[in-house]
């Protein structure tokens, strides 16, 4: 498992507030902070959208957002190693938005 110095996810947090998370996957690590109102509404966007292509890059489109470190180069080198990790990872992200909740009536 690739690590990450606690000393970066502490930056981090310091910049992004508390809903900043770690996810391990297949050997990769990177940091993440909780998709905001606008960044997951773009994602239904991609989700919902009648063009196959947009359909196809949403889950990328959110690891984009929401990725904090590593940032640039080094996350596209993840992504071009292992391309299935973007889905491992929107998976959590559309879990920390609060997707897959239950609603309950009282």
């Amino acid at each position: 498992m690739a690590t990450i110095d606690p000393k970066v996810v502490e930056d981090l947090r310091a910049k992004f507030g508390a809903d900043v998370a770690v996810l391990d996957a297949d050997g990769e690590s990177v940091v993440v902070k909780r998709p905001s109102r606008q960044t997951y509404g773009r994602f239904r966007e991609y989700i919902m959208s009648d063009n196959i292509s947009r359909k196809a890059s949403a889950n990328e489109v959110l690891c984009v957002d929401c990725i904090v470190y590593p940032t640039g180069l080094e996350r596209e080198a993840i992504f071009d190693r292992k391309p299935g990790l973007v889905d491992a990872f929107a998976g959590e992200l559309v879990k920390m938005a609060g997707g897959g909740a239950e609603a309950k009536k009282s």
